[in-house]
């Protein structure tokens, strides 16, 4: 009897060495799958950035050299990019590719 509880033992214990590796080994690849993802995602940032033109939250800084000229506000360029908006999405139903 005592053989057999030795044995039966030494299965658990194969079996609970076995399981922490799987559970290790799937540990490190899901690690690795959220440091891709992290790394997409700042890419993804960077381009739209690049693309915008600008980091968001910070404000609006005009170009030094256009130094004494007026710029609207936020509120001014929020409806101006709406009112553009709305004329492409006038032009797209019309079927046309370009506004001229």
């Amino acid at each position: 009897m005592a053989k057999a509880t030795g044995n039966a033992a030494a299965q658990i214990e194969g079996f609970i060495k076995r399981s922490l590796a799987d559970l290790k080994s799937r540990r490190e690849a899901l690690l690795r799958q959220v440091k891709a993802i992290d790394n997409e995602m700042a890419m993804a940032r960077i381009r739209a950035i690049k693309e915008l033109g600008g980091v968001p939250g910070e404000p609006f800084v005009p170009d030094p050299r256009l130094k004494g000229r007026r710029f609207p506000s936020m509120e001014t360029r929020q409806k101006m990019a709406a009112a553009a908006r709305r004329r492409w999405a006038k032009a797209r139903k019309a079927g046309k590719r370009s506004l001229s």
